[in-house]
């Protein structure tokens, strides 16, 4: 068995090819982890805004879920029930009363998180959390939307984090 010059990464599987050990994804891990490497922002007015996500942002996506032609989808590879995670960590400003995060299955709003915003400047959390029967070409989108009246960040360093697992 011929053994590879270049040594693994930490915590890295590797799988014998035939010829040579390659990294390989857990078997039959269907999963996607998105980390916003930078602000993403959400214009004024209540409606919703498709969050678009670039390379720098994936950082766990061994099936191939997230294609930069289509960077505000996650594409479902397989039938099953998939936990489907969302974390959103808003701009403060005393403008405006609600912040929402949505996730849509091909285009329609299947859970909502919604935040009542009161006081001054208070930087507002949205999380949504959801478990979905979906059929492999589902596409997964997370949207945002609220009512203040100038555009509002999400904030990157605050940490906007967003999860799409297939659990069984």
């Amino acid at each position: 068995m011929p053994i590879d010059a270049t040594p693994p990464e930490e915590g890295e599987i590797l799988e014998f090819d035939g010829d040579k050990w390659v990294p390989t994804a857990l078997p039959g891990d269907t999963t996607i982890r998105i980390r916003l490497a930078a602000n993403f922002s959400i214009s004024s007015g209540s409606v919703e805004v498709p969050i678009t996500f670039t390379a720098d942002d994936i950082l766990y996506d061994p099936q191939g879920m997230f294609a930069i032609a289509n960077p505000t989808r996650i594409t479902i590879p397989q039938n099953g029930l998939y936990e489907i995670i969302g974390n959103v960590n808003w701009q403060g400003t005393s403008s405006g009363s609600f912040r929402q995060l949505t996730v849509a299955v091909d285009g329609t709003a299947h859970t909502k998180g919604a935040v009542l915003v009161f006081g001054s400047g208070v930087p507002p959390i949205n999380s949504v959390y959801a478990l979905a029967n979906l059929d492999a070409g589902d596409i997964i989108t997370f949207t945002c939307a609220h009512n203040a009246s100038t555009a509002l960040n999400l904030l990157a360093a605050s940490g906007c984090n967003f999860s799409v697992s297939l659990v069984a």
